[in-house]
């Protein structure tokens, strides 16, 4: 936590992305996944006062191997 304490004065915002789509896994396991890593990292953020932005990458059209 002490270095998240140090960047959060620096830098109030985290960027998080999905990843990559993971042949073979189904969407609902690869959904999860990112569920629970994003209330992880929500959790962490909370504690250190950083806002969490979610970047949405179109992966029919342009971004085809994120999730």
């Amino acid at each position: 936590m002490p270095t998240i304490t140090r960047i959060s004065s620096k830098f109030p915002h985290v960027l998080l992305m999905s990843g990559n789509a993971i042949p073979g896994r189904a969407y609902e396991e690869q959904y999860a996944s990112l569920l629970e890593g994003s209330k992880r990292a929500g959790d962490l953020m909370a504690q250190a006062n950083l806002t969490a932005i979610v970047e949405p990458l179109n992966s029919l059209v342009n971004h085809k191997d994120f999730f």
